[in-house]
């Protein structure tokens, strides 16, 4: 194994799991993605080894784990977080954790960051550019603003936060120059 000191802070993680509830969702080409890849904890460390990487900071991929239910979201957050800090676990060094949180459900989310901070020791949690195709900037959404708060320093639960981008989904169009600026969904999720 010939590894650097390198970190990589921008690392997917695409448990099966996860997979799975991605094209349950209908989630096969989440943010115009070709496809969803395969993953493994083995074949990502094969892939530091080979690059040259210390330490990846593994993140759940967009769009996140909601998909319109929140039951589904607070289950499939606290699933993959489990999953997430078992490769730190199982390879010490080798991995950190962005948790998940099961926004938009901010209730939920708070108690997701306690027991990220409580009991898996994550070293930050991964905010999407938007949930629901409402951005983090927007007026209306309280939701990052409040979880972000409870990670400010000085409180219990103070980490890093990372903002993954995601695609605006069918709640925002975008001019199409090819078409003359006729408005064009970005995508079809």
């Amino acid at each position: 194994m010939n590894v650097s000191s390198k970190i990589d802070v921008h690392a997917d993680y695409l448990p099966h799991s996860y997979r799975a509830a991605l094209l349950a969702a209908g989630h096969d080409r989440p943010d115009g993605f070709p496809q969803l890849p395969a993953w493994s904890v083995q074949e990502h460390v094969d892939a530091m080894d080979r690059l040259g990487i210390a330490t990846s900071l593994v993140s759940i991929s967009s769009p996140g784990v909601y998909f319109g239910d929140e039951r589904a979201a607070r289950d499939l957050a606290r699933e993959m977080n489990d999953v997430g800090q078992r490769a730190v676990v199982d390879h010490p060094g080798r991995f950190g954790l962005f948790a998940s949180l099961p926004l938009p459900d901010v209730d939920a989310a708070m108690a997701e960051i306690a027991y990220c901070c409580d009991r898996l020791d994550a070293d930050g949690f991964a905010l999407l550019t938007n949930v629901g195709g409402t951005y983090l900037g927007d007026p209306s959404c309280s939701t990052a603003r409040t979880c972000c708060r409870s990670c400010e320093p000085g409180s219990r639960s103070w980490t890093a936060s990372k903002i993954r981008p995601r695609g605006a989904g069918r709640a925002h169009e975008l001019p199409d120059p090819e078409s003359g600026g006729e408005q064009q969904p970005v995508s079809d999720m």
